[in-house]
Order: structure tokens, then C-alpha cells, then sequence
């Protein structure tokens, strides 16, 4: 859920999709959150974000299993197996880094190609390569600048590629999804 709302919503990693809070506000697209972004902390009005419909099924699944009302999306968790317990605190810079790196490592992807931007720069090839208008995906992505947009990915980027691995898992977490929802009604 962590990292399809990261991807989906081209989040800066720890700066926004570590800050969001409950709760979100549901809207036809998917769901919103007002956070203060690297680009408008200095003033009194907050950002408005957005995780796409695709990665809010995953968002409200782990809220589900979670019991999160209030307070921080995503948070850290103490304890493993069945004493895991969630705690009242953000996941931290490093947890969001290690799942980022691990998730890249099980798709056969070097991990120390990346790391939580990737999640951002992922969104904005796939914005390019969609060729979703470019006023567009700054809106979704929360660019300032048409040259900051721009200095994310490229046809030549490793970052395509990494796009691309990231489309794939999707892809195939949502078959294996539905191979075992199969399974269940046969």
C-alpha cells in the first residue's frame, strides 16, 4: 500500500507520503491529503495530494487489516509475527528505504538502484511515456516548475526501467490476485 500510493501519486518519499495523515478525504479520482510539501513550507497554505483509486484499494486493505482511524497513514510497527503491533509514530525514512530497496530486489533490480525517489521519478516516466500532457502530470506529481518536471526520467533513464519493473509487479500482483481469487470459487 506504502509504495503503491508513493508510485501512484509521485510523492516525495519521506516528505509527503511519510507525513500524510488520517483522514483522508475521499474523492472521485481516488483520495486526498492536505500536507506542507518542500515547495510550500515556508507559507500558511498546505498542499493538496492525491492517491490514485488504484492504490487506494491497497491503502484502505492495509488500513483494514491495520485499524487506523487517525493520526499517521503509514506507520512503524513493533514487534513481528502475530505480536506485531502498529505504533503511534510515521514509518521512518530508513523503514520506507529498506521496503523500496527490497521490493526492487525481489523484481531481480539491483537495490542500490534505488531508493524512495525512485518512487517519484517511476511516476513521472510513466506520466512521459503515457503521454499524459505535461500540464498534467505536474498537477498529479505537485511539480512547481515545467524544468523540474522535465529533469525527471527520459527514453534513455534507468528510471524507465525502473518504471517499467514496477508496472510489472503491478501487473502481476494483480493476476496473482485474481488466480487466488479464483481459486477460492472453484
Amino acid at each position: 500500500a506504502m509504495l503503491a500510493a508513493g508510485h501512484g501519486g509521485a510523492l516525495r518519499g519521506p516528505s509527503e507520503l511519510l507525513a500524510m495523515q488520517l483522514p483522508l478525504r475521499v474523492v472521485a479520482q481516488g483520495a486526498e491529503a492536505e500536507l506542507h510539501t518542500k515547495t510550500d513550507k515556508h507559507v500558511l497554505h498546505k498542499s493538496v495530494r492525491r492517491i490514485p483509486a488504484a492504490a487506494l484499494v491497497l491503502v484502505r486493505k492495509y488500513l483494514a487489516l491495520s485499524g487506523h482511524t487517525g493520526g499517521w497513514l503509514f506507520r512503524s510497527i513493533r514487534g513481528g509475527g502475530a505480536t506485531a503491533r502498529s505504533t503511534d509514530k510515521p514509518v521512518s525514512a530508513s523503514t520506507l528505504s529498506n521496503v523500496v530497496k527490497a521490493s526492487a530486489s525481489a523484481l531481480g533490480n539491483d537495490p542500490a538502484d534505488f531508493a524512495t525517489h525512485s518512487l517519484r521519478h517511476g511516476a513521472a516516466d510513466d506520466f512521459k511515456s503515457s503521454d499524459v500532457p505535461e500540464t498534467v502530470g505536474m498537477r498529479a506529481g505537485g511539480w512547481a516548475s515545467t524544468s523540474a518536471y522535465r529533469g525527471y526520467g527520459g527514453a534513455e533513464s534507468r528510471r524507465r526501467a525502473q518504471a517499467a519493473a514496477w508496472r510489472e509487479a503491478t501487473v502481476q500482483r494483480r493476476q496473482r490476485a485474481a488466480l487466488r481469487a479464483f481459486d477460492k470459487d472453484v
